[in-house]
């Protein structure tokens, strides 16, 4: 019988096969797409499991969009990007109403 994971059982064994990947495969930036249909509360859970799992491979600081040139990929070698939708206020909205 298979054990169920949650959510930072799940985040762990990510992190763990990110770590062998980076390692052995390629030295520049792993960009995860993640696609969530969270609460905001789940997804502040999952970024805190992230934070404690990658340690100071995720790249936290904030990218001026506006900036001329973003960070190159030179830059950010052995860095994790995480890239995720932002949810629409319509999607908060709704979100809000139904934990209501």
């Amino acid at each position: 019988m298979a054990k169920e994971l949650d959510d930072e059982d799940m985040i762990e064994h990510c992190g763990s096969t990110v770590d062998t990947v980076c390692a052995y495969v390629c030295s520049f930036p792993l960009i995860l797409n993640i696609e969530s249909h969270c609460s905001i509360k789940q997804q502040q859970t999952m970024a805190y499991y992230m934070q404690q799992v990658f340690g100071n491979k995720l790249y936290i600081d904030a990218v001026d969009v506006n900036a001329r040139y973003l960070p190159s990929p030179e830059s950010l070698r052995r860095k994790i990007l995480i890239k995720v939708a932002i949810l629409s206020k319509l999607t908060l909205v709704c979100a809000l109403l139904w934990r209501n």
